[in-house]
């Protein structure tokens, strides 16, 4: 076998990137890498978010000649940005997340990536977006369709020959709002904020996988009822409860919530209890006067 050409590049400075899948922004203010034939190895390099925080980045690019190549990094940090997505850039998951982990992990080819965060705890201001109608294979809101009349429109498929499979562990607590988004015509969405051990996994060219149990310690639950054209924001309350169980429709709610609106009482009374002598006048007076009244949400 022929011997590696190696070339040493020193003094790597005001490098920049940004990671397609996670969405953040890197920077390498200065490093060194080592780069032959077969790989190019990073050694330990320090990066930093768009926040400043720090990261040691350690691993390699394995490659032949620039061809076939296959990553091996490995991130430690105490406090990262780990992704921050927009809702048009990743329709399984976005939002932000900042962070200690140990370790993230990216290995695998260019074309079949797989990405593992452990022991991730939410230590800055975050917050997860989870659109439920994706996650359960059974939303699909197409708004405007076209197609020319007298023909058989045909149906357009992009195939997306690369794979990306990700596995985050992460310790929840309330620095992360959790968002489930049940319905994004709406706007109807449970946030939440509270604490948990949760696993996402999201195999490759598949739908999203949840485990674990999320305590919620505050939050807020926006419902639409179509049929009567109105819209409430439901207050959590301390103790409900989200398991999740695997596929999305198995996941389980255990919500209880309050809105407190003005209404009279009176008009919650039955024609029986409104008869003359049931109930002493004074009260029936005091029952047609609006007032403030918890609905509660179960």
């Amino acid at each position: 076998g022929a011997t590696p050409i190696r070339q040493k590049l020193d003094n790597l400075q005001n490098a920049g990137m940004r990671i397609d899948f996670l969405g953040s922004y890197y920077t390498i203010p200065e490093g060194e890498i080592n780069v032959s034939n077969t790989k190019i190895d990073f050694g330990e390099i320090t990066l930093f978010d768009s926040y400043k925080n720090k990261a040691q980045l350690n691993g390699y690019i394995r490659h032949d000649h620039f061809k076939d190549m296959s990553l091996s990094l490995r991130r430690t940090s105490d406090k990262f940005e780990v992704f921050n997505l927009h809702d048009h850039e990743n329709q399984i998951f976005y939002g932000n997340l900042v962070a200690s982990f140990d370790p993230l992990t990216i290995r695998g080819k260019f074309n079949d990536i797989r990405m593992k965060i452990e022991n991730a705890v939410p230590v800055g201001r975050s917050h997860i977006y989870i659109p439920v109608s994706y996650g359960n294979g059974t939303g699909s809101y197409s708004y405007v369709s076209f197609k020319t009349y007298g023909k058989e429109q045909e149906k357009i498929t992009r195939k997306n020959r690369n794979k990306l499979s990700i596995n985050i562990a992460a310790e929840m607590n309330d620095l992360a709002i959790m968002t489930l988004v049940l319905d994004p015509t709406t706007g109807d969405a449970i946030n939440a904020a509270g604490t948990g051990s949760i696993r996402m996994e999201i195999p490759a060219n598949n739908d999203i996988r949840m485990y674990g149990s999320y305590n919620i310690d505050n939050g807020d639950y926006s419902v639409t009822f179509k049929q009567l054209f109105f819209k409430r924001k439901f207050i959590l309350n301390s103790g409900s409860n989200i398991s999740f169980n695997g596929p999305f429709n198995q996941t389980n709610l255990r919500i209880d919530a309050t809105y407190t609106t003005r209404a009279r009482l009176y008009d919650l009374l039955s024609d029986a209890e409104k008869q003359s002598g049931v109930i002493p006048l004074s009260e029936i007076s005091d029952s047609k006067v609006a007032q403030d009244v918890e609905v509660l949400l179960h």
